[in-house]
């Protein structure tokens, strides 16, 4: 199965209006953006101007002009299923593996910030887009991730659900002081981890 096929499972949350574009194909241009070293809604959002090549492969209609707004990203991003991402995602690229050290750090979508949603709206603004990740250090790679509702803590155990991790005997848990609680660290250990805090 290839990306797009598995991103054409994600529900659409997005309500009639504000589906200009399929979301498997803005889903499969941030994958690639990414995966390019683009950083940030706007230089995704330009990874579609700068290589056209790629949008039709993505799912992008070729008779609509590309005039994607980072906003578009936005909005978008903002009800989306993180688990569920992460999950087709995590299938794609194939079983977990052997997890020794996994890394979960917390970060906000770099150009997500207290952003407009359009200069003529009379929004003052959007909550900044606050993720929490799960990073493989010996492979390098990142598992998936949740949107963080209320703080990076509470959101471990939906993180490592989604991911599939119900057992991490022999795995190391690391994290910064955000995750330095008793009821994160217990979490951990009741699945058969290892804690450690940087």
């Amino acid at each position: 199965m290839s990306l797009i096929e598995a991103l054409k499972k994600i529900p659409d949350h997005r309500g009639r209006q504000g589906r200009e574009y399929p979301l498997h194909a803005l889903l499969g241009l941030c994958v690639v953006a990414i995966l390019s070293g683009r950083k940030g809604l706007r230089s995704i959002a330009r990874y579609g101007q700068d290589y056209p090549e790629v949008l039709q492969p993505l799912g992008f209609k070729p008779h609509k002009p590309y005039q994607l707004a980072h906003t578009t990203l936005q909005r978008m991003l903002k009800g989306l299923d993180m688990t569920q991402l992460a999950r087709v995602l995590g299938e794609q690229l194939g079983e977990i593996g052997a997890v020794q050290t996994l890394v979960l750090d917390g970060k906000r979508l770099r150009g997500s910030q207290d952003a407009p949603l359009s200069p003529r709206s009379g929004e003052s603004g959007v909550r900044g887009l606050h993720l929490l990740e799960a990073f493989v250090a010996e492979g390098k790679r990142i598992l998936g991730g949740v949107q963080v509702e209320q703080d990076e803590a509470a959101e471990v155990g939906r993180l490592l659900e989604g991911l599939g991790l119900g057992e991490l005997r022999g795995v190391v848990v690391i994290g910064d002081a955000a995750f330095a609680e008793r009821a994160v660290a217990q979490r951990v250990l009741d699945k058969g981890g290892i804690t450690s805090s940087s």
